[in-house]
């Protein structure tokens, strides 16, 4: 009997090593105290009491905003109605004064006379060129500045030095001047002209005059005097009403 027992402890104490070595988790002795394989249970939320909130969304709760004054607001808008009410009065006041002056006889004629002098100067200019462009000496001078422009037109295309360029390009600007300068000269040289142009300095300073004249009178008719206080005071109104809700 004895040496059954031992034949048995010597098997057993063999096997054992074996069959860790055989197992990929390893021997675990069986846990007489329980099955640890057993799933955890998730943990539980706290509870809530019925009529209670959590606690992170009692503090995630936005702030309370400040109550708007309707009151300010009203006043606002109504000023604001206010003063393009008034505006619109005005400026079609406005509109209607000049429109009735720039269509009175006075105005028309005025404005008429500054017309005719202006066409009266440019025929005057006209006819000095035309007896201009008869004179051997602007003939010259004409042909002398297409040369120049030509020359320098060539050179530009042509890729031509730089100091050949801009010597063509002076060349150029001197014939033109001279070109210019003789029908400046002749012009303010012929009697019909200057009478033409002092007849046409007369009709602007007539027409000048006259839209002084008039807004001076603008100024101060009765009913546009009015009509700014009017748009004066829908401005100050809506500044008052504006800073009052500012204020709140």
């Amino acid at each position: 009997m004895l040496g059954q027992r031992i034949i048995i402890v010597v098997v057993a104490a063999t096997a054992l090593p074996l069959l860790m070595a055989a197992s990929p988790q390893g021997y675990k002795p069986t846990n007489t105290g329980g099955n640890t394989n057993q799933p955890r249970k998730p943990p539980q939320a706290p509870q809530v009491q019925q009529g209670q909130r959590p606690q992170q969304q009692q503090q995630q709760q936005p702030p309370t905003s400040q109550p708007v004054d309707n009151g300010a607001q009203k006043e606002v808008v109504t000023a604001r109605e206010e003063l393009g009410k008034a505006t619109r009065a005005y400026d079609d006041l406005i509109k209607a004064r000049t429109d009735q002056f720039e269509q009175s006889k006075e105005f028309t004629t005025t404005q008429q006379g500054v017309t005719d002098a202006n066409a009266e100067v440019d025929a005057a200019k006209h006819a000095v060129q035309a007896s201009l462009a008869q004179k051997p000496e602007y003939k010259t001078a004409l042909a002398n500045k297409d040369a120049a422009e030509k020359n320098l037109q060539a050179l530009q295309k042509n890729g031509g030095p730089a100091d050949a360029v801009a010597n063509a390009a002076k060349q150029a600007m001197d014939a033109r001047v001279a070109v210019t300068k003789m029908e400046q000269d002749s012009a303010s040289s012929d009697p019909a002209v200057q009478a033409k142009s002092e007849a046409l300095q007369a009709a602007q300073a007539k027409l000048t005059k006259l839209k002084a004249d008039f807004k001076q009178l603008i100024s101060e008719d009765p009913d546009i005097v009015a009509a700014k206080q009017a748009k004066d005071s829908a401005q100050a109104k809506l500044t008052a009403a504006q800073q009052k809700l500012a204020a709140r």
